[in-house]
């Protein structure tokens, strides 16, 4: 496995699962925590975006609006994440995922992406994408 799709696994288990550095899952260690922080700090400033706002929006709470969209959208490209449609590749996600989370993840994603199509702004539709699956799957929400 290359460390483009190895790094984005991780940015999708960080961002779909309630990580934290307390009650984090177990495969889920410090080094992948780690790993993942020079590319937060490039899309922070990217999408002019706090750290602050992102903790907000992990909770369900988008004040940040579509500049959140644009910051998950800047992880999910940099991690190599995003097919030519701009959908999350759930397909990686398959043999990586926990059993016990693995579908309702996958799932959710889809049924976010089907009801968000693709769209010239992809900050828009990254921004509904994310308020679906917070909504639909409060208890594997959370963003990075």
């Amino acid at each position: 496995m290359d460390g483009t799709i190895s790094l984005g696994i991780i940015g999708v288990l960080l961002l779909l699962l309630n990580v934290n550095a307390i009650d984090r899952p177990i495969f889920i260690t410090e080094r992948m925590l780690q790993a993942a922080r020079p590319m937060k700090e490039i899309c922070y400033e990217l999408a002019n975006v706090s750290e602050e706002e992102v903790n907000e929006a992990s909770n369900g709470n988008f004040i940040a609006g579509n500049n959140i969209g644009c910051y998950t959208h800047c992880i999910w490209e940099r991690m190599g994440l995003l097919d030519e449609f701009d959908n999350v590749k759930t397909n990686v996600l398959e043999n990586l995922l926990p059993e016990d989370v693995k579908n309702e993840i996958i799932s959710t994603l889809i049924v976010c992406q089907r009801q968000n199509p693709a769209m010239s702004d992809k900050c828009s539709r990254t921004l509904a994408i994310l308020k679906c699956y917070c909504s639909l799957s409060p208890k594997t929400y959370y963003l990075m």
